[in-house]
């Protein structure tokens, strides 16, 4: 269902299938947001698991890295502080790192939106046209090695 996108260099940009935000039968329909997309905070981030020192925070923050300890997949949920329409998400993974997949949601509803190939860690940007999301996942799928790092997560949107 979802096509792993092409192995490129860095800041690769792919339009990906998109979730939009069904619209309720007495309003109008949803229009391009009026103030530009800009970087989302993301808060209650947990993790399938973590080094100690490592924490899934960190790779929001841009202060260190998560660290995954042992098998694949592992993932990690950022809960974003409002209903998000999501614009792009860049990842920065480590040197293990293969493939990496997106999801949006609430809870325990999910929709992944992405699929990431990586060859060799590196940076990439994957655009969301209009996503609709409460809360971010970052699934790490697969890996070269026991353990993973993602450096750095940056989720960009604008309040729905």
């Amino acid at each position: 269902e979802h096509a792993a996108l092409p192995q490129e260099p860095h800041d690769e940009e792919v339009r990906r299938r998109r979730r939009r935000a069904p619209a309720a039968a007495d309003s109008p329909p949803a229009s391009a947001p009026s103030s530009p997309a800009r970087r989302v905070a993301v808060r209650d981030i947990g993790a399938s698991c973590h080094d100690g020192r490592h924490p899934a925070t960190a790779m929001f923050d841009g202060q260190k890295f998560w660290a995954t300890t042992g098998l694949f997949p592992q993932s990690a949920l950022a809960h974003l502080p409002s209903p998000t329409r999501l614009s792009s998400l860049s990842l920065d993974v480590g040197p293990s790192v293969r493939q990496v997949t997106v999801g949006v949601g609430h809870e325990d509803d999910f929709e992944d939106v992405a699929t990431v190939t990586f060859e060799g860690g590196g940076n990439k940007r994957v655009l969301l046209e209009n996503v609709l999301a409460r809360d971010v996942r970052i699934r790490i799928d697969r890996a070269s090695g026991s353990f993973a790092i993602v450096q750095k997560v940056e989720v960009v949107g604008v309040p729905a």
